[in-house]
């Protein structure tokens, strides 16, 4: 009777195990340019406003799925006035490439690791105003990208079209259309 029992209870843990690592081998597809549905508005240099648009560039690791490159992009519009009280209006593009992969203790999250050295900022605009904006737009860049360090319940939905995450333990939610490859 007991070694009976020891049969079943081995038999169950085996099977437990089996249902437990497959469970766990899920890898899903990231791969795509991602754009953030709404742009995040930000208050910078001297109180002026301004907003910018996230896009990640995910690519797979050509042997292992769950692991890759990145390209963090961030998209920005600033509207300021001139002495005269004149528009100005700046646009600037913000960038770094790193690496991500999946959390090992939980598939849905994902860790990026950026290389700060290839940060690039083009600001366009007022010739005058450009060199004043590189180190406010980098600053503000170099924040958002470290939000992005660990990405929490990293989803793809509605037929691929759709990326959703979260950081700071779900007290932000983004979603993010494929702008490639449609």
């Amino acid at each position: 009777v007991m070694n009976k029992y020891i049969k079943s209870i081995a038999g169950m843990a085996a099977l437990c195990s089996i249902v437990f690592l497959s469970s766990c081998d899920k890898k899903v597809d990231y791969s795509g340019v991602w754009e953030a549905r709404t742009p995040v508005d930000v208050t910078v240099g001297q109180g002026i406003a301004a907003s910018y648009v996230t896009t990640l560039d995910i690519q797979n690791d050509q042997n292992t799925l769950g692991s890759g490159v990145v390209r963090f992009s961030d998209k920005y519009n600033i509207s300021e006035r001139d002495s005269v009280g004149n528009a100005v209006n700046l646009t600037a593009m913000a960038s770094a490439d790193g690496t991500w992969q999946t959390d090992i203790d939980d598939a849905d999250d994902i860790l990026m690791k950026f290389d700060y050295s290839t940060i690039k900022i083009d600001v366009n605009g007022d010739s005058a105003k450009v060199a004043s904006w590189k180190p406010e737009i980098e600053r503000v860049f170099r924040q958002n990208m470290t939000k992005f360090s660990v990405v929490e319940d990293m989803e793809v939905k509605d037929n691929g079209k759709l990326l959703s995450l979260e950081f700071d333990h779900q007290d932000m939610k983004l979603f993010f259309d494929r702008v490639e490859p449609k």
